[in-house]
């Protein structure tokens, strides 16, 4: 129903054998999934929510993300990782490149006079915008194709 969201979760499937498996990482078809009225959980602070954490080890992170990506399928929200550890459920039309964006337009900065610092996959889209985009040394792999600059680490 309205609201309603799938979590992922569970036991790993007894047949399904992989080298994820061996390291001790649940694999990628393990996560069972059910049924969850997110809105009834969140309750009176459903429509103030901005966006939901969620949190795991880094092996189990792919699958949770396909997981969330195929029960939110239709819905106006999307899935991005944060962190090698994170995922972050947000609404569609919502991202910190959107923030600044509406920042700098009321402020009358030209986006392109802007540097941004960022180490996620969540901050592609800002790094997409700004006139001197810069990553983290240690930032995700994806976000350091669309960078000029990487600097150091801040782990």
């Amino acid at each position: 129903g309205d609201g309603d969201i799938e979590l992922a979760g569970g036991e790993p499937a007894a047949d399904v054998a992989s080298s994820r498996e061996a390291r001790g990482a649940a694999p990628a078809e393990a996560f069972a999934i059910e049924s969850t009225d997110l809105l009834g959980v969140l309750g009176e602070e459903a429509g103030s929510a901005n966006k939901v954490l969620v949190l795991s080890d880094e092996e189990s992170v792919p699958a949770l993300r396909t997981a969330l990506e195929a029960a939110l399928e239709g819905e106006p929200a999307r899935v991005v990782k944060a962190l090698d550890w994170t995922l972050e459920v947000l609404p569609a039309r919502t991202s910190k490149a959107e923030g600044l964006r509406r920042l700098l337009e009321h402020l009358q900065i030209n986006p392109r006079r802007v540097m941004a610092v960022g180490d996620g996959e969540n901050d592609i889209e800002m790094m997409r915008m700004v006139g001197l985009p810069v990553a983290m040394g240690n930032a995700m792999e994806p976000l350091k194709r669309h960078v000029a600059y990487v600097t150091a680490s801040n782990a």
